[in-house]
């Protein structure tokens, strides 16, 4: 199944963007809280949406947007943050539940504090890096709390591979920022906790980059095991979300790996027309695999 992020269209109220992908045509919709407008009425607008164009949501990491923005850190070593990251994460659950949603993808965290500015910047001010081992420990306490909440719905967890930038790692002479940035990083988490995978291609060609991993070899590692993947292209230096091509390096590694129950998601910010068409050669791609 194909989805299209409500991240694509750029409204601020999350309803107008899934009116505009459905009457665009799209009616397998990802609902991203990025850069949305906290709305307490929002499931039931969207309940009402989802009868009225017969549409299939999924939720995804901030939806939906909560009242104050902050960055979601199941690994924050500030106890504040953890315990809201926990709260948010598990209301999302529940809206997938309410949506019909079976299944929801999260970030997997930082080892640094950061603002919702700072997100997807190539350089912050300077933070206090935390200690690595003691933010896993933490992650894997807050996803045991999360993964038996979701089982409770019937909701399967997804973990999104993380980003790096080349000037983000000069700036701290570190490239030991977050979690989950390559394939190896995903075998030593699956060491300690039971977690599937959630593919973002455009992420993965940036961090490979910058940690001086070969893409190609990264990208088939990590095809072979996910069952969910988010899917735009860059320039491998920062994460730009632009349209896919026919000539997109990854493609046939993806069409090689393809199988009828996994799940894709388009990131493309560029426009609807390029959302179209990179739903046109995704969707070609997958059908002659």
């Amino acid at each position: 199944m194909i989805y299209v992020s409500s991240s694509c269209l750029p409204h601020k109220d999350i309803c107008e963007s899934v009116i505009s992908l459905a009457r665009a045509g799209f009616l397998h919709i990802e609902l991203s809280g990025g850069g949305g407008v906290y709305n307490p009425d929002l499931l039931k607008h969207l309940l009402a949406l989802k009868a009225r164009y017969n549409l299939t949501f999924a939720c995804h990491n901030y939806f939906p947007p909560p009242k104050e923005d902050f960055v979601i850190n199941l690994c924050s070593l500030d106890s504040t943050i953890f315990k809201r990251s926990l709260a948010q994460l598990k209301k999302s659950i529940l809206f997938s539940y309410h949506l019909g949603a079976r299944h929801f993808g999260f970030h997997a965290g930082f080892f640094l504090p950061l603002s919702p500015k700072e997100l997807g910047s190539t350089t912050t001010k300077r933070h206090r890096i935390y200690d690595k081992f003691k933010c896993i420990q933490r992650f894997i306490e807050g996803y045991h709390i999360l993964d038996a909440y979701a089982r409770k719905y019937g909701i399967q967890l997804y973990l999104e591979n993380n980003v790096i930038s080349a000037e983000l790692c000069a700036q701290y002479g570190n490239a030991d920022l977050a979690m989950l940035l390559c394939y190896d990083d995903y075998l030593s988490l699956k060491e300690q906790i039971e977690c599937a995978l959630l593919l973002d291609i455009g992420h993965l060609k940036v961090s490979s980059k910058t940690l001086g991993k070969d893409f190609t070899t990264e990208s088939k590692q990590c095809f072979a095991i996910a069952q969910y993947i988010h899917i735009s292209d860059n320039n491998g230096l920062r994460d730009e979300n632009k349209p896919i091509a026919t000539t997109s390096e990854f493609l046939p590694m993806l069409a090689a790996t393809h199988n009828r129950n996994r799940i894709y998601t388009l990131e493309v910010y560029s426009g609807l027309e390029d959302v179209r068409a990179s739903y046109e050669i995704l969707q070609g791609c997958i059908a002659i695999s």
